[in-house]
């Protein structure tokens, strides 16, 4: 990767939300639904990103994208500073004092186990 000075000020964000995307989904198709664009959209957006950074993120496999050595470094970074945003900006959403947790089950094990218990852990 190309080792240049660089602030948040002047960081491609655009090209990291859809790299990002293509990246979590696995292929061009996925993240352009996601995102809202055309594949060819997502495409162009990674090609600038790539060529920004002097480094291939993504070969083509057989069952869609692969990340390179760089892109899943680069995913991995973007992973992590993501999550510390989303954490601060649901930090600032929540009611002081207040905690939420989010579990992710089958509908039978929400409805049959943890709606009965919910009132219990809450108190």
């Amino acid at each position: 990767m190309s080792h240049t000075h660089t602030t948040f000020r002047n960081l491609p964000l655009r090209e990291l939300l859809v790299f990002e995307a293509a990246a979590r989904r696995g292929t061009m198709v996925a993240a352009a639904e996601e995102l809202g664009m055309t594949q060819g959209g997502v495409s162009r957006h990674v090609k600038a990103l790539e060529e920004r950074l002097q480094e291939t993120l993504f070969r083509r496999g057989s069952r869609g994208l692969v990340l390179t050595e760089a892109g899943d470094l680069l995913a991995s970074y973007v992973e992590r500073g993501l999550s510390e945003i989303a954490a601060g900006v649901q930090r600032l959403w929540q009611p002081q004092g207040r905690v939420s947790l989010e579990v992710t089950c089958s509908r039978t094990l929400a409805l049959r186990v943890l709606a009965p218990r919910v009132s219990g852990f809450v108190r």
